[in-house]
């Protein structure tokens, strides 16, 4: 492949990582413009804690996404649906149990910056249920971008954002940065539901924990459908 045809397919991926680390620091931006330098400070444990709910979707992914290509190469359609809901039931099963952690150490984890910052626990919280239903979607970024459809998951990146910036503008005057965790709950939620309908239209079926579900429920039902 020539480096011309290198840079074409790796801008996607470049804009997707730079629209998600835009959309976290426009919040703290926001936070200091419309909220002051002390909310933007006490938002801080929040953006470096929220990484660590990933941990588990990161490491399953790192695995994933080769397979994604190598499955598709091989017109291994069934197995890659089966192997991408089993990545969906353990990336989910390891947020919750992540995220659930967190939270129940959220007040020693925010009082270790000082006591000031406990009172965004339940900013934190609202992060946490995001991220879970992030993983119970599923994988679903890794396999439009392994799958082709790079171009997609960029342009849900940019949703995202513009919703996480709205909805940081209307929130934050009032309530600070709980306002903002809000707002980044709101943008992973909008993300994931735009991938999903992608993988969907792409690729024919439903990745997610829901759908799983729904299968499992369907076979019990005497039916058993691909979707």
């Amino acid at each position: 492949m020539a480096p011309r045809d290198w840079g074409r397919a790796a801008a996607p991926f470049l804009g997707i990582t730079v629209f998600g680390v835009v959309g976290t620091e426009a919040m703290t931006l926001i936070l200091g413009g419309m909220a002051g330098p002390v909310e933007a400070g006490l938002f801080q444990p929040i953006v470096r804690i929220a990484p660590v709910m990933l941990i588990g979707l990161d490491a399953v992914g790192m695995r994933y996404s080769p397979r994604v290509s190598e499955l598709l190469e091989l017109g291994e359609i069934k197995h890659l649906v089966r192997i991408t809901r089993l990545v969906t039931m353990t990336t989910t099963f390891v947020a919750i149990v992540i995220c659930s952690s967190i939270l129940l150490l959220a007040p020693w984890l925010l009082g270790a910056f000082g006591k000031a910052f406990t009172a965004n626990v339940a900013a934190l919280g609202w992060i946490a249920a995001a991220q879970v239903f992030n993983a119970a979607c599923g994988p679903v970024a890794m396999l439009l971008a392994m799958s082709g459809h790079q171009s997609r998951a960029l342009f849900g990146q940019v949703v995202a954002l513009g919703v996480t910036v709205a909805l940081g503008v209307w929130l934050i005057p009032q309530d600070g940065a709980h306002g903002a965790a809000l707002a980044m709950a709101g943008g992973i939620v909008v993300w994931n539901l735009l991938m999903l309908l992608s993988v969907r239209q792409q690729r024919g079926f439903d990745p997610s924990l829901f759908g799983v579900l729904i299968r499992y429920t369907g076979r019990r039902g005497g039916g058993d459908s691909q979707r």
